[in-house]
């Protein structure tokens, strides 16, 4: 039906993008099943993810701590 619609509609260029549309509905259903066995097996778990290299003020353990206005 992607390919269908990109063909009818003269979007010629996205037609081998949609031809990667199954290969997407697998990926996307292999991580709702790897969610759904984590809810079942360990439902507190938070899977995080490490972003980027930030290098910004540290999170102190009391909040009552005052932050420096500016970082030098």
């Amino acid at each position: 039906m992607n390919v269908a619609g990109a063909l009818r509609r003269g979007y010629y260029g996205m037609v081998k993008y949609a031809l990667l549309t199954p290969l997407y509905w697998g990926l996307a259903s292999i991580g709702a099943w790897k969610g759904f066995g984590q809810l079942l097996t360990r439902p507190h778990f938070w899977e995080k993810t490490e972003h980027g290299l930030y290098e910004g003020v540290p999170v102190t353990e009391n909040a009552n701590t005052p932050q420096p206005d500016s970082v030098e």
